[in-house]
Formats: C-alpha cells, sequence, structure tokens
C-alpha cells in the first residue's frame, strides 16, 4: 500500500462524513469504490440528512395527536 492510502485510510476514520459534500461527485465515486465500507456509511449519512430531526418529528406528533 502506498503511503498516500495509508495517510488518506486513516484519516476517513476521523473525518466527518458532512465535510465530503464537499468533494466533485466523481471524486467522491472514487473514494466509494476505493474504500467500500465507507459507502454504506455514506448511504446512511444520506437518508439521515434526508429525514427530519427527532426534535421536529416530536413536536409534529404534538400538534398532531393520532
Amino acid at each position: 500500500m502506498s503511503a498516500p492510502r495509508q495517510v488518506s485510510g486513516a484519516c476517513m476514520r476521523l473525518v466527518s462524513l458532512p465535510l465530503w459534500e464537499a468533494l466533485s461527485p466523481s471524486r467522491l465515486k472514487r473514494e466509494l469504490e476505493d474504500f467500500p465500507p465507507l459507502r454504506r456509511h455514506w448511504q446512511r449519512h444520506l437518508k439521515a440528512k434526508q429525514s427530519p430531526p427527532p426534535s421536529v418529528r416530536v413536536e409534529e406528533q404534538q400538534q398532531h395527536p393520532s
């Protein structure tokens, strides 16, 4: 393994996923292909980003009780 890959792999565990949003689509695709375990975390990040935060869901339930 080359030195840049070792550094890249070590840093990926420390870098927050929202920072990956700043990567170009082609670079993001390449990184996800190079590190398959990261793809699962990325997909979860995107899914969580689309759903409202828990506090909003609680407020909505309180306003519209079933």
